[in-house]
C-alpha cells in the first residue's frame, strides 16, 4: 500500500550521513594506522622514530599486492617518505613460508638467498634483507664490501612469522622472530654513511622457497625491545591473524563489541534447566574431535548480534536421546561459551569444519581471508589447551596448489570429510548461478526507502501466487585430498559430480543456497544435498575412472518430512556422536536451531531437536518478550514469541533474572507454530517458514483476566483467549476486524501497545491499542465495545508540533515496531516506548540515521487524556547509545511492587536473549 507521503531523506539527513561517514572513515583509517604501526621508540631515546615506508599488502594496498616467493614477480619500488643518511634503521616484515626447496630438486637449493626488501640509494643496492639456508640474513654494505647476519633459527613453516632486522646506533646489526632476538654482532660493523632513499621488494634471487611476504615497515632509527615486541603482537598463536584482520577492515576479529558489554545482562536459566538450543542467527555447528579418541565434541558459532561459541561435551550415556515436552530430542548438556574464532573470514556466515580422520592431526579446518592479499585460504587450525577446546593458527593449506579462492573461483566450500574410498578428507563445493534477480524490482530491492511498483504489501507474487523474483541453480563439486610423505594436507582440482552415466552435472534449481555433504549406510555412500527452505536429498554415489556418479535422487527423512527447527540450512555436520557406529547428520542454519538426524536406512531418517541445559534464556532469534504472572504462582513469567512463528512460556522464579523450563504454547493440544507459507510473506519464498511472532499480554476482555494479543509475518493482529482448565492450551485465535467485518488493515511484525480502560486516553473506558497504522503512522485502535474484536476508529497520533508520528518505511521497513505505553519520565504522564529495524531509523531520528536497532523514549508533551508526543530521544547506557545490531529492540518495563514508573527495562534481541537493563542506568 503506498504511503500519504513519500518521505524521502531530507537534506538534514544526507548531511548527517555524510558526515557519520565521514567520521567513520577517518576513525577506520586511525585505527588501522594504530593497529599496523604502533608507536615506536629508538633503543636509546625515548622519541619516536620516524616511519619511512610503508607496505600492506591487502589487495589494494598503496603499493600493490603481496609478492610471492614463488612467482616471477617483477620488483616494487616505495619512494621512501623522506631519506636515511647514515644511522640506524629498522626493517619489519610479516611472512609466510610453505616450504623450503631440497637442495638438488628442481635446479634450486634452500641455501640459496630469497630477498625480502632491499635499500638502495636508486643506484646501489646497500642492504639486503634474506632468507638464506632457512634463516634470516640482514647483509650491510660498508665502505668497502658487507657487513653480514645469519639468524641463528630456522624459520617456521607454515605460520606467519614476525621478521625484523635493524641496525642499531653502535652500528651492530640485529635480528629478530617474533619480537625475540634471533642474532648480533658487536663492535660496530654496521658502519656506513650512505644515503638510503629506496625501498624496494618483490626481487628475488633464487627461488629457493615457497612462500608470501607483506605488512612490511621500514623506520629511520633502531627501535626499542618494546616496539619491537609491539610490532609483533602479544599473542603468538594468532598474532599474525588479529593484527592484520584488524589492518585489512578496520574491525576487530572479536565478537560483536555490544553483545559482549551486555553479555551478563542476559536473562538466564537454571543450570539443570532443558531448553531448546538457540546458538544465533545464522548458526553453523561443527563436530570437533577431543583429541582423545573419542565422541566428538559440537561446537556451534553464530554470526550475528550477541553470537558467540559454544562447545557441548558429550552428554551423559543416559541423556544423549530423551525426549523435551513429548518430543523425541537429542540433548547435549551444558554448553561452554567460548570467544568467536579470531580469523577473519569471507562473507557474513564462513564455513568451518571439524578435522578427524585417520592419518591427519585432528582440528578444524575454515575459510580465512588472507589479510595480505585479500584472498580466501583454506586454513588448518590445530586443537590447543588443555581441554582441546580452542584453536590456534597452523597452516594454510594448497588447493591445486594454489589458495582457495584462486583454486575454485565462485565456489563455495560445503564440506570437508571423507567423500572417495581412501580414509584421506575431501571436499565438497557448491556453485551458484541466479536465473534471475530475487528482487521483483530488480535493480531496486526491498530496503531502498521508497515505494515499488512489485515490492511491499500486497504485491511481489503473480496472480497464481508464484513469486514474481528469480531463482537460483546450484551445481556440485568435489576435490580430492592427498598427504604428502610429511602428512601435509592438500586437495586436487574441482571436479564435476555427475548424476547418472552421461557427463551431467548434478544440480538444484531453489530460491536458496543450498549445501552437500557424504554418509555412508550399509556399505553405500549417498550424496545429501539440502535445497529449498526444509528438504534434503539423498543420492546413492559411486566412484568410476576418477569421478564421482550419482543415482536416482530419494528423499532423505521418512515420509519425505520436512526439517521442523531449521529452515534455512547453512552446514551440514556428520559423523557418529552417540557412539552407536553410525555416523548422524547434523544441520543448523537459520533461524539458529540445530538438530540431529538419525536413521538407520536412508530414507527412514527422523529429526532429534537439540536440547541443552542451563546458561542464557534465549530462542530462535527476534525475541519479543512480555511479562506476567501467567501460571498463577506469584512469580512474574516471560511470554515471547520469536522469528520461527513459537511462543514460549518461561517460568519465573525467586530470582527475577533467572527462570524454569519452558513450555511451547499450543492451542487444542497443538503447538502454535505460525508460519507464512510460500506465498504468504511480502519478502517472498525465501520467509516461507518464518512467523515473526509478536505477543501481547493484557487484559483485553475488561474482566480482570490475562489473554494474550499476537502479530506476525502475514500482518494478522490475532486474539487468543486463555483456557482457564490450562493456562498453556490457548483457544483458537480469533482476528481482530474492522468495522466492516474484513481483516484490519495493519502492517506487519509490530507489537501493540496496551491502553487499558483507566487510562484518561482510552474512549469511553474502552481498551485499546495503540499501532502503526496502514499509513506506517503511530495510532490509537479502539474497538466497538470493551473486549470487542471489531476496531471502530484508528486515530493517529501526533507530535508537538502537530505532524504525525511515523514509525517505519516502506516495502522491507514495512512495520516492525515495538511499543510500551508506560510513564517513564515519572512526571505522570504516559510516554512511548520504541524499538525497531535500524533500516527505520532515517524515518524518525536524525540522532540515529547510520545507527544500529536501539531504544526510544517519545515524552508525552501534551496531556494524559491527548498525548503529544516530543520527538524521540535514544537511551543511552554510560554515555554511549545502546546497541542491539539490525533487527529489533523488543522492549518490556518492569515494575518494582506498587510503583508508578518502571524500576527495570527488558531488551530482547536480535541473538533470541533477553537483556534486563536498571531504569537508573538508561538516560535518554
Amino acid at each position: 500500500m503506498p504511503y500519504h507521503r513519500p518521505h524521502y531523506p531530507s537534506p538534514r539527513n544526507i548531511r548527517l550521513a555524510k558526515a557519520r561517514i565521514a567520521c567513520l572513515v577517518h576513525s577506520t583509517l586511525v585505527g588501522i594506522a594504530a593497529m599496523l604501526l604502533p608507536t615506536a621508540f629508538k633503543a636509546d631515546a625515548t622519541e619516536p622514530v620516524t616511519l619511512l615506508g610503508r607496505f600492506v599488502a591487502d589487495g589494494a594496498g598503496e603499493w600493490g599486492n603481496a609478492p610471492s616467493f614463488d612467482a616471477d614477480a617483477s620488483a616494487q619500488t616505495i619512494p621512501l617518505q623522506g631519506s636515511l643518511d647514515g644511522g640506524g634503521y629498522t626493517l619489519s616484515a610479516w611472512i609466510y613460508l610453505d616450504r623450503f626447496i631440497d637442495e638438488g630438486k628442481d635446479g634450486f637449493s634452500s641455501v640459496s638467498p630469497a630477498t625480502i626488501a632491499t635499500l638502495s640509494d636508486g643506484e646501489n643496492a646497500l642492504v639486503f634483507f634474506s632468507i638464506y639456508n632457512k634463516r634470516l640474513r640482514i647483509a650491510h654494505r660498508m665502505v668497502s664490501g658487507f657487513s653480514s647476519l645469519t639468524g641463528e633459527r630456522e624459520l617456521p613453516l607454515r605460520t606467519w612469522v614476525n621478521v625484523t632486522a635493524m641496525a642499531d646506533s653502535s652500528d651492530n646489526l640485529r635480528l629478530f622472530q617474533n619480537g625475540v632476538p634471533d642474532g648480533a654482532t658487536s663492535g660496530g660493523k654496521a658502519r656506513f654513511r650512505h644515503r638510503i632513499d629506496r625501498l624496494q621488494i618483490g626481487s628475488f634471487r633464487h627461488r629457493a622457497l615457497r612462500g608470501r611476504m607483506g605488512a612490511l615497515a621500514f623506520y629511520d632509527g633502531s627501535l626499542d625491545q618494546n616496539s619491537i615486541s609491539a610490532l609483533a603482537g602479544a599473542d603468538s598463536a594468532t598474532r599474525m591473524d588479529r593484527l592484520l584482520d584488524t589492518a585489512a577492515t578496520g574491525r576487530s576479529a572479536v565478537p560483536d563489541v555490544a553483545a559482549e558489554e551486555y553479555a551478563q545482562r542476559r536473562l538466564r536459566v537454571a543450570d539443570d534447566t532443558r531448553l531448546p538450543l538457540a546458538a544465533g542467527h545464522l548458526v553453523r555447528t561443527a563436530l570437533i574431535p577431543d583429541g582423545k579418541g573419542g565422541l566428538p565434541r559440537m561446537m556451534t558459532q553464530g554470526r550475528t548480534f550477541g553470537a558467540s561459541r559454544i562447545v557441548f561435551d558429550h552428554a551423559p550415556e543416559g541423556n544423549r536421546e530423551d525426549t523435551f515436552q513429548g518430543q523425541a530430542v537429542f540433548d547435549v548438556g551444558n554448553g561452554d561459551f567460548r570467544p568467536l574464532l579470531p580469523h577473519r573470514q569471507p562473507g557474513s556466515n564462513p564455513p568451518f569444519f571439524g578435522l578427524d580422520t585417520e592419518g591427519v592431526e585432528p582440528g578444524l579446518i575454515l575459510l580465512g581471508v588472507n589479510p595480505l592479499t585479500n584472498k580466501t585460504d583454506l586454513l588448518r587450525l590445530r586443537l590447543s589447551g588443555e581441554e582441546g577446546k580452542d584453536f590456534e593458527f597452523a597452516e594454510a593449506l594448497l588447493c591445486n596448489g594454489k589458495t582457495f579462492s584462486q583454486a575454485y573461483p565462485g565456489a563455495r566450500l560445503s564440506y570437508v570429510g571423507r567423500v572417495d574410498a581412501d580414509e584421506v578428507p575431501d571436499l565438497i563445493l557448491v556453485k551458484t548461478r541466479s536465473v534471475g534477480s530475487y528482487y521483483p524490482d530488480a535493480p531496486d530491492h526491498f530496503w531502498v526507502n521508497r515505494p515499488l511498483p512489485n515490492s511491499g504489501p500486497g504485491r511481489g507474487y503473480s496472480v497464481n501466487g508464484k513469486w514474481l523474483g528469480g531463482e537460483n541453480i546450484d551445481t556440485y563439486y568435489w576435490a580430492k585430498g592427498g598427504l604428502s610423505a610429511d602428512e601435509t594436507l592438500s586437495f586436487g582440482p574441482m571436479k564435476p559430480i555427475y548424476f547418472g552415466d552421461e557427463d551431467f552435472i548434478v544440480q538444484w534449481k531453489t530460491y536458496f543456497y543450498s549445501n552437500a555433504g557424504v554418509i555412508n549406510r550399509d556399505g553405500q555412500s549417498y550424496l545429501i544435498i539440502t535445497g529449498d527452505l526444509d528438504k534434503l536429498l539423498a543420492l546413492p554415489l559411486r566412484e568410476e575412472d576418477d569421478a564421482l556418479r550419482c543415482e536416482e535422487a530419494i528423499p532423505l527423512m521418512a515420509d519425505d518430512a520436512p526439517i521442523q527447527n531449521t529452515y534455512i540450512i547453512e552446514a551440514l555436520a556428520i559423523g557418529d556422536i552417540d557412539g552407536d557406529g553410525e555416523e548422524e547428520i547434523v544441520v543448523s542454519g537459520n533461524p539458529g536451531s540445530v538438530s540431529v538426524l538419525k536413521g538407520s536406512t536412508v530414507g527412514q531418517f527422523v529429526e532429534l531437536p537439540v536440547v541443552t541445559r542451563g546458561g542464557p534464556l534465549a530462542m530462535q532469534t527476534l525475541i519479543v518478550p512480555t511479562v506476567a504472572d501467567w501460571d498463577g504462582d506469584g512469580y512474574e513469567d516471560i511470554i515471547a514469541g520469536d522469528a520461527s512463528g513459537s511462543l514460549m512460556c518461561w517460568p519465573g522464579t525467586a530470582d527475577p533474572e533467572v527462570f524454569g523450563e519452558p513450555k511451547y504454547l499450543t492451542s487444542q493440544g497443538e503447538r502454535i507454530h505460525i508460519q507464512a507459507g510460500y506465498h504468504g510473506s511480502l519478502q517472498g519464498p525465501n520467509e516461507a517458514r518464518w512467523g515473526y511472532v509478536n505477543p501481547l499480554v493484557c487484559d483485553w476482555s475488561g474482566q480482570g483476566r490475562l489473554d494474550l494479543i499476537t502479530s506476525d509475518i502475514n500482518g494478522d493482529l490475532l486474539y487468543w483467549e486463555r483456557n482457564p482448565q490450562n493456562p498453556f492450551d490457548l483457544l483458537p485465535a480469533r482476528p481482530f476486524t474492522d468495522a466492516g467485518g474484513k481483516k484490519l488493515n495493519l502492517p506487519w511484525r509490530q507489537r501493540p501497545a496496551f491502553v487499558s480502560g483507566d487510562d484518561p486516553m482510552a474512549r469511553e473506558g474502552r481498551p485499546g491499542l495503540l499501532v502503526i497504522d496502514g499509513e506506517g503512522d503511530l495510532a490509537l485502535a479502539t474497538p466497538v465495545a470493551t473486549g470487542k474484536l471489531s476496531i471502530e476508529s484508528v486515530e493517529k497520533i501526533h507530535y508537538t508540533d502537530g505532524e504525525t508520528v511515523l514509525t517505519c518505511g516502506p516495502v522491507g521497513a514495512w512495520g516492525r515496531g515495538k511499543f510500551c505505553w508506560v510513564d517513564w519520565d515519572g512526571d505522570g504522564r504516559r510516554d512511548l516506548l520504541f524499538g525497531t529495524n535500524r533500516i527505520n531509523n532515517i524515518f524518525f531520528s536524525d540522532e540515529a540515521v547510520e545507527a544500529n536497532s536501539m531504544p526510544f523514549v517519545f515524552r508525552n508533551e501534551g496531556s494524559e487524556q491527548s498525548p503529544r508526543l516530543a520527538r524521540p530521544r535514544p537511551l543511552h547506557l554510560d554515555g554511549k547509545r545502546l546497541n542491539f545490531g539490525t533487527h529489533i529492540t523488543a522492549m518490556w518495563p518492569l515494575f518494582a511492587e506498587g510503583g508508578a514508573i518502571p524500576s527495570a527495562l527488558l531488551i530482547g534481541a536480535e541473538d533470541g536473549r533477553i537483556y534486563r537493563f536498571e531504569r537508573e542506568e538508561l538516560i535518554p
